[in-house]
């Protein structure tokens, strides 16, 4: 979610995390300690159990239990930590604090809320300017913001577009069986989604750099983009059995259309 409800949901989410921050006073920053945060705001405990859903909040008492799925990879346990949160702060203050109620006001999804809010707890944005304002477009910038915050890379690019207007994107691959499969896609707007399929030529140039240690290389990379063979300018990391591309602005679109979407992104 882009535009001014990002900015109501992270100027929200910003606003308890310094509450938070003079409540609890601490060298670290409030955002890399959720569960101090989530004490905070009234959370008795946090469990990770199986679930069929992602995570859960509760009533527990007076206070609130989280609940969060044990089949989640970290980052992402902690990407739901952070979105049920979100949800406790909008029960919470949605009556009497005018910050909510502008941030429910400006989306249509409780869910699309939550992530933006969430993203800010990990996030913030005034420290993703200060942090990150000056850097350039590359994959180990989106690598750095995704380690420093404890998210996934995918997390960090779609961040970097919010906050910092970056247009890039990134493509992951699995191989599996003997072949590349491209089993990912972030920083994409809504009509750009699944335009992105492998080339004949794809698999041969990841193989190249499998014995790169994960290093950064720059590659024309051979892609489908809406059914015609393009070669994009982009970062590609190799590691063991996973890839990932982060693929410089305005090169994922269809050319059938001859034009940019200007839809919002996704995850």
């Amino acid at each position: 979610m882009y535009g001014i409800p990002a900015q109501l949901a992270d100027t929200l989410a910003w606003e308890v995390l310094c509450r938070h921050r003079a409540n609890e006073p601490s060298t670290d920053p409030p955002w890399l300690n959720l569960h101090r945060l989530a004490a905070a705001i009234g959370v008795e405990s946090i469990q990770h159990c199986a679930l069929l859903e992602e995570g859960r909040i509760e009533p527990a008492g007076d206070r609130f239990r989280v609940w969060i799925s044990d089949d989640l990879p970290a980052e992402r346990a902690r990407f739901t930590l952070a979105h049920e949160l979100a949800h406790l702060i909008f029960m919470s203050t949605m009556a009497e604090w005018e910050p909510s109620r502008e941030v429910a006001a400006a989306f249509t999804s409780e869910e699309a809320m939550c992530d933006t809010i969430a993203a800010g707890f990990l996030m913030p944005r005034p420290w993703v300017l200060h942090a990150y304002g000056r850097s350039k477009p590359s994959l180990a910038a989106v690598r750095s913001l995704a380690t420093s915050a404890g998210v996934s890379l995918s997390a960090a690019i779609i961040r970097f577009r919010v906050v910092l207007g970056w247009r890039d994107s990134l493509l992951h691959w699995t191989y599996d069986h003997g072949e590349w499969l491209l089993d990912g896609e972030a920083g994409l707007f809504t009509s750009q989604m699944r335009l992105v399929r492998n080339s004949e030529l794809t698999g041969w140039q990841l193989n190249e750099l499998l014995t790169s240690d994960g290093q950064d290389h720059d590659r024309r990379l051979s892609l489908y983009i809406g059914g015609t063979e393009q070669h994009v300018d982009a970062q590609v990391s190799v590691r063991s059995n996973s890839a990932v591309a982060f693929v410089r602005a305005g090169q994922i679109e269809d050319p059938s259309r001859g034009v940019r979407m200007p839809h919002r992104a996704v995850a």
